[in-house]
């Protein structure tokens, strides 16, 4: 690059001293106009070889087949930009950014289609992020302990958020959003999974829309999100894993949605406030645990079918909640 720089100077050299020869003023021009290109293409270098659209600098990119992955390299910018482009390749994956104690915003481009687990873990000062429109999945641990991020727009389009089946013991450390302050945020339509520990302990949280897409909502999902107090389920959710409300301590009433045939152990456990509950015909399991330690609990609709699994619960009620009961086994009224 120094050698092509030095034959731009030449050059304009050249033409200066044929300008000087018809008229001595144009000389200053021509050392302007070198100066200029000298200090274009310099930028460009600082930027990552003049073909980075916009992008912050420090930023390291890594080639792959046909595009660039990017990562915090040596950027200590606070506000950082991503380019849709490096050296003419699209970049496509965001790695990592992850303990960054400088950033405090983020903007991914469209170009973007995968980010890395863990991409920004640990960024304990990010506040705001803007999203790539062809994301389809919000990895585990994306953007867990960014204690800061009080807000985020998940674009339409995103399938999954988290995983599934995490390996027990570290379900509740595996949450794509686990520990932020986020306190407001609206699930796009497309979104099909929640998974395990998705929002464990966003104890800012205070309503949530599951959308109409949802089937599945993971293990300690929700889990600790002591300031949670209105749910809207989708007519669509079909399993509720274990401990996936587990000490959502502002609830008070929830209405499982009709098509729900699994509510797993623990699922409501330590939910103290809870007063009232609703569970449709559709449940074909129900875990003996699953509304442990809901002391509050004064009135259960059930209508499950009577089988082992709703038996077992029964059986467990007087001791896990409190006295006063109510039950529609197959639509028969019974006081237990």
């Amino acid at each position: 690059m120094g050698g092509k720089l030095l034959k731009i100077a030449d050059w304009f050299k050249k033409i200066g001293a044929i300008i000087v020869n018809n008229k001595k003023k144009s000389i200053i021009i021509g050392v302007i106009a070198a100066v200029a290109i000298v200090g274009v293409v310099t930028a460009g270098v600082l930027l990552g070889g003049g073909n980075s659209e916009n992008g912050s600098r420090g930023l390291k990119y890594t080639k792959h087949d046909g595009y660039y992955s990017v990562s915090i390299g040596k950027c200590k910018d606070e506000d950082i930009i991503i380019p849709a482009e490096h050296r003419k390749l699209p970049v496509k994956v965001v790695d990592d950014f992850s303990n960054s104690l400088t950033v405090r915003s983020i903007v991914i481009p469209d170009s973007v289609t995968e980010i890395e687990a863990r991409a920004f873990e640990g960024c304990k000062y990010l506040e705001s992020i803007t999203l790539s429109k062809n994301l389809r999945k919000i990895p585990r641990n994306a953007f867990t302990d960014c204690e800061k991020l009080k807000t985020i727009t998940l674009p339409n389009g995103i399938l999954s958020i988290g995983d599934m089946d995490v390996d027990v013991g570290f379900t509740a450390m595996s949450g794509a959003f686990r520990n932020t302050s986020i306190n407001d945020i609206i699930l796009p339509e497309s979104l099909q999974i929640i998974g395990d520990g998705t929002f464990s302990n966003c104890k800012e949280l205070k309503s949530i829309i599951i959308p109409n897409n949802v089937w599945y909502i993971g293990t300690q999902a929700f889990g600790g999100c002591t300031g949670l107090e209105d749910i809207t389920f989708s007519e669509n959710v079909t399993y509720i894993e274990n401990d996936a409300f587990q000490s959502c301590t502002s609830l008070k009433s929830i209405i499982i949605p009709k098509n729900v045939t699994h509510i797993g152990i623990s699922a409501f456990y330590g939910c103290k406030n809870l007063k009232e509950v609703t569970i449709p015909q559709s449940v074909t399991y129900l875990a003996p645990t699953a509304f442990e330690k809901c002391s509050s609990i004064s009135m259960m609709n059930i209508f499950m079918s009577c089988t082992h699994s709703s038996m077992e619960f029964l059986r467990g009620l007087r001791s896990r909640c409190c006295s006063i009961l109510y039950f529609m086994l197959d639509s028969k009224q019974t006081k237990y």
